[in-house]
């Protein structure tokens, strides 16, 4: 079941022995296997949480697996046959064998027959709510065919006219199971939507890389992308018949695997998946070891695009090294982010110095550990973000050691300081300011005065409820500012 790479092209396997017994000890065999030969499935499992330790037979030998793995385990088992998977745990414990492990993630859940996304073990209603989830994702999948929608198309760029003949369809169809009081069907379907293994962050990478997911619940299962439609479905069909909100858990639900289609498509498509938001994904879920949160999203990153533009070679990524402490791993993935882009978009939503759990990280790098920061969610249109694009020549961002050197603008030599600016003397500072500009040489007054005001509102931020509201700035804010003077002028 669980593998590491050891060579190019091999890892290792688990045989699950055969056992007609559903309650009878769980037997696994290690074998060293050429993926490209060897046909296997992949198991994804919930990480999130792993209390309960299960003992289970691996080679002869005690080994110790969570109920989450061994659950599936049991499921899994044929009765007359045995079955070759892999999953992670088995592989290895050490910071050797956990970075060779998830080195190689690509190459095992690309191989892989199938990747089986275990919710787990379900009970006596999941067949009836499964059924009920076919039959949502099969009328989702004729509805877009009707309004010309294809798989390959995300859901933000479906037309309002297509979303309303989609939701006007699902509105005039019955679905008896969801229309009566049967409580226990959509109390199941809630577990499903919004299980526990969609806070794992693993989950993001096993199914976006793997070739063929399948939704796994007990014996009932659905494949990846009948589940994205099912997932679309249900809103429309749970504002039909609840009318009440949806719970947490399941919202939650429907956020992340919302965020791993887009990804998967992305992949499939061969479009780019940046490190930065495929980080940012992760961080809304949930980690034992906040390295993962990491080491998971690098086996499905591409580059940016962005080093093209400026004539610069993407840096090598993170190189996956559990060996490695929590704060270099962190480190290493905020150099790799700010180099890979050149821009400060590190700190969405961060207002450096970040927010920390973990300690000894230098102020500049985000705590990856302590989810996704809204609260203090910056303006990424204000200051050097703002107009880095458009000003030239530019100086690239740099980190030496773990400092980051950052000048997005070329400075004149400092001649004078300027008095500080308060709220009783802000505008008589500004006026003194714009007198002393000199005058204009290869430039015109108009492109001196835009770079006056452009550098005062880089120090001050924003200016007022009007000025720094756009980059580069527009007319209406050139007209503000100039009522500013002119006001001030009449002042005096």
């Amino acid at each position: 079941m669980l593998a590491t790479g050891q060579t190019r092209g091999k890892s290792r396997l688990a045989v699950l022995e055969p056992s007609d017994e559903q309650n009878a000890p769980i037997k696994l065999r290690l074998i060293d296997a050429d993926l490209n030969d060897t046909s296997y499935e992949c198991i994804s499992y919930d990480r999130a949480k792993n209390d309960n330790i299960i003992k289970i037979s691996v080679d002869d030998e005690d080994y110790e697996i969570p109920e989450a793995l061994e659950s599936a385990l049991r499921t899994f088992r044929r009765k007359e046959k045995p079955r070759t998977l892999w999953a992670d745990l088995l592989v290895g414990r050490t910071a050797e064998e956990r970075s060779r492990e998830a080195t190689a993630i690509r190459q095992i859940l690309v191989n892989a027959d199938k990747t089986l996304c275990w919710l787990g073990p379900g009970n006596e209603v999941t067949s009836r709510a499964f059924d009920a989830i076919h039959n949502m994702a099969n009328h989702w999948n004729q509805a877009c065919v009707q309004v010309n929608l294809s798989q390959d198309v995300g859901l933000a760029r479906f037309t309002i006219e297509q979303m309303n003949a989609i939701r006007a369809n699902f509105l005039a169809v019955d679905f008896p199971s969801l229309a009566g009081f049967d409580f226990d069907i959509w109390n199941e379907i809630y577990a499903i939507f919004g299980s526990p293994y969609w806070s794992s962050v693993q989950s993001i990478p096993e199914i976006v890389l793997a070739e063929a997911p399948v939704v796994v619940c007990g014996r009932s299962n659905i494949r990846w992308p009948n589940y994205v439609g099912a997932s679309r479905a249900f809103p429309i069909l749970h504002g039909k018949y609840q009318k009440v909100p949806f719970l947490p858990t399941v919202m939650k639900g429907f956020t992340k695997s919302s965020a791993i289609e887009v990804a998967e498509r992305r992949r499939r498509l061969g479009q780019t998946l940046q490190l930065f938001p495929m980080i940012q994904t992760a961080r809304d879920g949930a980690a034992q070891d906040p390295r993962d949160y990491i080491f998971s999203m690098i086996p499905l990153s591409t580059p940016s695009e962005r080093a093209g533009i400026y004539n610069s070679a993407p840096p090598p990524p993170p190189a996956i090294d559990y060996s490695k402490s929590v704060q270099d791993v962190f480190i290493d993935a905020a150099r790799y982010i700010v180099l890979d882009r050149q821009d400060l978009l590190l700190w969405f939503s961060e207002r450096p110095p970040c927010a920390k759990r973990i300690k000894d990280l230098p102020t500049w790098v985000p705590d990856f550990s302590i989810g996704d920061p809204q609260a203090s969610q910056s303006d990424v249109n204000n200051g050097l973000r703002g107009w880095s694009d458009t000003v030239q020549p530019r100086k690239s961002i740099r980190v030496s050691d773990k400092a980051l050197l950052v000048q997005a603008y070329p400075l004149d030599r400092v001649e004078y300081v300027s008095r500080v600016f308060n709220v009783g003397n802000c505008m008589n500072v500004c006026y003194e300011e714009y007198q002393k500009l000199p005058e204009p040489v290869n430039e015109t007054i108009e492109e001196r005065d835009e770079r006056f005001w452009r550098t005062l509102l880089m120090n001050i931020g924003n200016f007022g409820d009007t000025l720094g509201l756009r980059a580069p700035p527009s007319d209406a804010i050139g007209n503000s500012f100039k009522s500013i003077i002119a006001q001030e002028t009449m002042r005096l």
